[in-house]
């Protein structure tokens, strides 16, 4: 993934540069590196089970289907991104 690479410096000397736009959009958590869009997916994700179990009405209202619908829409676009910066990671 590089996250530091080598870089010359301007009087010959060698030194170590961080990639900055890496550690803006992912989390390190020891080796690993996960992709900030994850927290928003998992906040959906949960979002979606609690609508699905807890707050799920008798019968079912133009409002809560109108929940659902957002909550399914922002847990595609969070899923697309995540997948989308794991497979940068991979290049």
């Amino acid at each position: 993934m590089g996250l530091i690479r080598d870089d010359p410096g301007a009087n010959g000397s060698t030194g170590y540069v961080a990639d900055r736009a890496i550690f803006e959009a992912m989390i390190r958590i020891r080796r690993t590196v996960i992709p900030l869009w994850t927290t928003a997916t998992s906040f959906f994700a949960a979002g979606l089970v609690v609508l699905l179990t807890i707050l799920r009405p008798a019968s079912i209202s133009s409002t809560y289907l109108f929940s659902l619908i957002i909550d399914v829409v922002a847990l595609a676009i969070c899923t697309y991104e995540t997948i989308r910066s794991l497979g940068k990671e991979a290049l």
